[in-house]
């Protein structure tokens, strides 16, 4: 697969949110977001961040895994719980079948409905559950199911790298490859 099909979004994965998910430590969280960064990174994705303002001067920053891997990374701000429509304008791979990678807290809220707004824009969704959470088991599950009913995909950083890396001998393969061992080694 083309990685030019590929735009990555991190979704209110910020400081202090992450800890008020329920179905993933957040350390847990904290390295699946970094390694999926590092992902982004080593192919050259597009990658952007999406956040709610908690306040009058904005909301958490962006997650220290995310901002030290991806430090110009664009943070676009919203009101409303989908995120998609706040990063494509102007940012939309421009080759049949793109690919949204997405990730973030609450999968029930933010991530379900950012998912169900790119698929219903005819994008292909992969939600990397890594760095996603959740407010329990069973709504974080209702919620992955309405995205695959609606032709997203529930994956993992791991069975990203099959679909979108075709050489390990390549520098950006074996970046991958140390991504995943970092993974497996916690």
């Amino acid at each position: 697969m083309g990685h030019q099909r590929a735009i990555v979004l991190f979704v209110d994965l910020q400081e202090g949110l992450v800890n008020a998910a329920q179905t993933q430590s957040p350390a847990n969280v904290r390295r699946g977001s970094r390694a999926l960064a590092q992902f982004a990174k080593a192919l050259e994705l597009q990658a952007f961040a999406s956040s709610i303002p908690a306040g009058p001067d904005g909301g958490p920053p962006l997650l220290r895994e995310i901002r030290e891997t991806l430090p110009d990374m664009v943070v676009a701000m919203r009101r409303t719980f989908g995120a998609f429509a706040s990063v494509r304008d102007g940012r939309e791979p421009t080759v049949k079948d793109p690919v949204l990678i997405l990730a973030g807290v609450l999968t029930e809220a933010a991530v379900l409905r950012t998912a169900l707004e790119a698929l219903q824009s005819e994008w292909q969704v992969r939600v990397v559950l890594d760095a996603c959470a959740g407010l329990s088991e069973r709504t974080e599950a209702a919620a992955i199911r309405q995205i695959e009913a609606n032709g997203g995909v529930a994956t993992s950083i791991a069975s990203l790298a099959t679909e979108f890396v075709d050489d390990l001998s390549l520098p950006s393969g074996q970046e991958v490859l140390s991504i995943l061992r970092g993974l497996l080694n916690g």
